[in-house]
């Protein structure tokens, strides 16, 4: 069974006024929602890494190394998740599925630009997942989040 969990709490220093989803089962989750990062990166890398886990696990480790502040390894695997997820949005018998796991995707690497401060590339993906209208709830209260730190950053140089 997938399923995806919203994840807004993470590490201390997370800013959860972002919003990121992780995919699997109650079992995966679970590390995500009780802040075991270390364990859910631990747990995703003994699944096998075949066909149909490797987008979810790309993803899921997205969130965990953005959560933890490991920016430089998110950025690999959030990169590998939108490509997979693309590749998933074109083939038409995913659907929905499909763009709904490319706009997750994008939204999650999102929230990993807007806290590397490339708010510019941030406010592109965002708006990228959200015309998918598939998920796109966390992407719209994440690009709102961007804008006020993008804002407050011109406001402090000002």
């Amino acid at each position: 069974v997938i399923s995806g969990a919203a994840i807004s709490a993470g590490a201390e220093n997370f800013d959860n006024r972002y919003e990121m989803t992780v995919f699997g089962d109650s079992f995966d989750i679970q590390f995500f929602t009780a802040n075991d990062l270390a364990g859910a990166i631990q747990r995703i890398e003994d699944l096998p890494n075949t066909r149909p886990n490797r987008f979810t696990n790309a993803n899921n480790l997205c969130v965990a190394h953005t959560q933890l502040g490991d920016f430089t390894q998110a950025a690999v695997h959030c990169d590998e998740a939108v490509k997979l997820g693309k590749f998933a949005a074109r083939i038409t018998m995913n659907g929905a599925e499909g763009k709904r796991d490319y706009a997750t995707a994008l939204t999650n690497r999102g929230v990993l630009k807007a806290l590397s401060e490339q708010h510019a590339d941030a406010i592109a993906d965002f708006d990228r997942a959200i015309s998918f209208k598939i998920g796109a709830d966390a992407a719209r209260k994440n690009l709102v989040a961007v804008q006020e730190d993008r804002d407050a950053l011109v406001a402090s140089v000002d």
